[in-house]
């Protein structure tokens, strides 16, 4: 009965289509229409499965941007999205740095598997400058024991870090379990699960249980049988929890508040950190500046802690919508996290605003500024 209403009152499936590409993990389907039933906005992925036009030809001043959710922006159109308005913003503001970008987002992510999106996609068009949209929920989405517990599988849905025996960090491939196949059948044929999926998650706030994962307890013993003793001596601890929050997604703020005691807070932390310096590593590979766009005001000091470890340069959103007269609760939807229009807009004349102070990404005839942006 429900499956026949929500047919009879819904256009179109919510839940965005992916498919599984080798190397990437879960990525939209190409060329491919979706409706995000909550804004009322249809969008058609690009050639390559993102929400955003097609990739411009390699050459002039390119920005890639990188992220989550954020960056996907389901929530508004392709032509209100912050890397459009920035393109649009540059060309009238800073003409002679012939600026172009693509956005690269895939929600649910965490830095750790974004590191193929770069590898992939973006480098292809030779950047400039690579932008890393860093939010709130990426210290926990970078975990893989929250990717265990969220999925109940040991498998990754993206690329994800694991330790050897040894405790040292390595760049774990996504796979494909069967799985996948059974919920993306899902998403594709029934209304009802989309619209339990999109319910779900905008009344708790959360990402929705599966309906066809296994127990907890099969993650744990997965977990602990394909990791290694790192992952066994963690398990343990983590069982009085997994059976509340984490049965059907960990808090990203619940786990931030608990602090160093978490072993998820500590393994999430970890590879942050550990996804930072490969990107790193890339930016300098490629021939890339690399900067971190801040998307939220809370629990900033750890990124920006890492970050200057680093030499990574941070643009802060709050800061730039502060020195605006603005509000950052202007700068979301209600009752969502995601940018509205005008956060798109301001998180554009943000990025305009340093690229303006370092015009040297661009151009390399003009000198770098002393304070280095």
């Amino acid at each position: 009965a429900a499956e026949a209403w929500l047919r009879m009152t819904s256009p179109y499936p919510t839940a965005f289509p992916n498919v599984f590409v080798p190397n990437v993990g879960l990525v939209g389907r190409p060329s491919t229409e979706s409706f995000h039933q909550m804004r009322g906005l249809w969008q058609r992925s690009n050639s390559l499965g993102f929400l955003d036009y097609e990739p411009p030809p390699a050459g002039g001043c390119h920005v890639a941007m990188i992220g989550d959710s954020f960056v996907a922006a389901r929530e508004v159109p392709i032509a209100a999205k912050f890397h459009v308005r920035l393109e649009e913003l540059a060309a009238r503001q800073l003409p002679a740095l012939d600026v172009s970008t693509s956005a690269y987002g895939v929600g649910g992510t965490g830095q750790i598997s974004q590191l193929p999106l770069w590898d992939e996609y973006a480098r292809r068009l030779r950047p400039k400058l690579m932008v890393l949209v860093f939010v709130v929920n990426d210290y926990v989405d970078n975990s893989r024991i929250v990717h265990m517990l969220r999925f109940r599988t040991a498998d990754c849905r993206w690329a994800c870090a694991t330790r050897g025996e040894d405790g040292a960090l390595r760049l774990l491939p996504p796979s494909a379990p069967p799985s996948f196949v059974f919920e993306r059948a899902l998403r594709s044929s029934s209304y009802f699960w989309v619209w339990l999926h999109d319910k779900h998650r905008s009344v708790r706030g959360h990402v929705p249980f599966s309906l066809v994962a296994p127990a907890v307890d099969e993650a744990v013993r997965a977990g602990t049988g394909g990791a290694g003793d790192y992952y066994a001596g963690l398990f343990p601890s983590l069982r009085p929890y997994a059976r509340t929050a984490a049965t059907r997604y960990v808090k990203s703020r619940e786990i931030l508040c608990m602090g160093a005691k978490s072993t998820i807070y500590q393994d999430g932390m970890a590879i942050t950190a550990f996804a930072l310096d490969e990107f790193k590593k890339r930016a300098t590979r490629d021939g890339a500046h690399l900067v971190i766009l801040r998307a939220q005001a809370e629990y900033g000091a750890w990124i920006t802690e890492m970050a200057a470890e680093r030499t990574i340069p941070i643009i802060h959103l709050a800061d730039y919508v502060r020195r605006q007269g603005g509000r950052m609760e202007d700068a979301r939807w209600p009752r969502d996290p995601h940018w509205s229009l005008q956060g798109h807009q301001w998180a554009a004349e943000a990025v305009l605003e340093y690229l303006s102070r370092n015009q040297h990404i661009c151009d390399r005839r003009v000198r770098p500024p002393r304070s280095g942006g």
